[in-house]
């Protein structure tokens, strides 16, 4: 996946995505961030924020990851979808940053500012460049738990409900 919208301050960028369905149930998602395969310079980028706009939740079966360029930041990943994220058995993701799955409504910024999934117009024009600071649940939020088995390079990671 290339483009995006990016919103560039003085010394790192944040790319924003939408979509309507997002669910690469068996397939690769890769955000890519090379240079060569964009028509905007990606090489500042250290923030990915993705929102699920449409009515369905999201299933991820597949390959999620991001390609970069040599020496550029290591992005986070930020992906929103209030209406679910299901991760299946052979889900895989490969971030060089930090990865964010949220059932939040959207994503909070320090200029007050929120980057919905359920209100697309409400994102001003221009979007923001802050760091994001917290994620905002709504009024009819579902908790939905499950083990699950997370692994790190070194050593795996086991998640008790």
């Amino acid at each position: 996946m290339t483009e995006g919208t990016l919103r560039p301050n003085s010394s790192n960028s944040t790319l924003f995505h939408s979509f309507d369905i997002f669910s690469p149930e068996s397939a690769a998602v890769v955000f890519d961030l090379r240079d060569s395969q964009n028509s905007i310079d990606t090489s500042t980028v250290n923030t990915i924020i993705s929102r699920v706009t449409g009515s369905s939740s999201s299933s991820i079966d597949g390959f999620l990851g991001i390609d970069q360029d040599a020496g550029t930041p290591t992005p986070d990943l930020f992906l929103i979808n209030p209406n679910g994220i299901d991760f299946g058995v052979n889900a895989f993701v490969s971030v060089p940053g930090s990865f964010v799955a949220s059932t939040a409504e959207s994503i909070l910024f320090e200029e007050g500012v929120a980057f919905s999934a359920l209100d697309a117009s409400g994102a001003p024009p221009l979007l923001t460049v802050s760091a994001p600071i917290g994620l905002q649940m709504g009024a009819n939020q579902v908790l939905a738990l499950a083990i699950a088995v997370l692994s790190t390079p070194s050593a795996p990671i086991q998640q008790q409900p």
